[in-house]
């Protein structure tokens, strides 16, 4: 029963965090579509950050996507340890980015997907709910994409 307790308590904690980061700004404009992208795995700090994020009304919008063949088949396969999840136009699998491993995330899915966020003006917030190791590298490369 204490790690219930303790994920729910964390699950609270990064919930209040997005709802101050949407506040800040840092989603794109106060009234406007929330702008976005999803970098997870299947480690529980990824898990977590979809249960966060299906929960809040703020990213009603996701709930299509997380519902869709193409990333329920993510979830269910062992092919795919990465998925990239982006707001805006498109039909929910077309929002799906999936990549097999580190190496072809940071090549290949996320400069594709920030690529396309970019072409949309207005401010663009980055989730990541990786494990720990990979964290830096995505947030590095994540970081060096939206710089140009």
């Amino acid at each position: 029963m204490g790690e219930a307790k303790r994920r729910n308590k964390q699950g609270r904690q990064l919930e209040q965090q997005l709802l101050e980061r949407i506040a800040a700004g840092e989603f794109g404009a106060a009234g406007q579509p929330l702008r976005y992208c999803v970098v997870v795995d299947k480690s529980p700090r990824g898990k977590d950050l979809l249960l966060t994020l299906r929960a809040m009304p703020a990213f009603a919008e996701l709930l299509p996507v997380l519902d869709d063949p193409a990333f329920e088949l993510w979830d269910a396969s062992a092919l795919f340890q990465f998925a990239v999840l982006r707001s805006g136009a498109g039909r929910p699998h077309e929002r799906v980015t999936v990549a097999a491993h580190l190496d072809k995330l940071l090549a290949d899915a996320l400069p594709r997907v920030l690529k396309a966020q970019r072409a949309t003006p207005g401010t663009l917030g980055l989730l990541v709910g990786v494990n720990a190791e990979a964290e830096p590298a995505v947030m590095q490369r994540a970081e060096a994409l939206l710089r140009g």
